[in-house]
């Protein structure tokens, strides 16, 4: 890995361990839960959601439900 990138790395995984503990200060996220949780979670959340554009699964619905629509305001 080059210099560049393994600079690059080093500052993301900082404002992430940075962004965690102001969320453990703020109580948005139980005092227990590591940066190495937040990641793995992140992690998970991006590549479900790379699955669901390859496949053309609407991430949002639940199992078997068609995607909510858009209401539409008709006074507007």
């Amino acid at each position: 890995m080059g210099t560049a990138f393994a600079d690059d790395r080093r500052a993301r995984a900082q404002a992430l361990a940075q962004l965690v503990k102001r969320a453990r200060r703020s109580g948005a996220v139980r005092a227990d839960v590591s940066v190495e949780d937040v990641r793995v979670g992140l992690s998970a959340i991006s590549s479900f959601r790379s699955a669901a554009s390859r496949t053309g699964t609407h991430v949002g619905a639940a199992a078997g439900e068609p995607p909510e629509r858009p209401t539409v305001n008709p006074t507007s």
